[in-house]
């Protein structure tokens, strides 16, 4: 049981020090952005879209988006 706890309470430092070691390389992070805006799009569309309604978007929105 001592064992565990004593696991658990390092766990903490063993992810800082892992942490201060990594790398991230720029490429990574740009897939990353270029996926979250892929992503992002379409639900950015609905939200606008219902935002800002024109003549009666409601329907139009439930029969075809959601």
């Amino acid at each position: 049981m001592n064992e565990i706890i004593a696991h658990l309470t390092s766990f903490p430092r063993a992810v800082g020090a892992w942490r201060q070691r990594r790398t991230a390389s720029p490429g990574w992070t740009a897939a990353v952005a270029v996926i979250l805006a892929v992503v992002a799009m379409p639900i950015a569309t609905v939200v606008l879209l219902a935002l800002a309604p024109t003549d009666n978007i409601w329907p139009h929105l439930v029969a075809n988006v959601l």
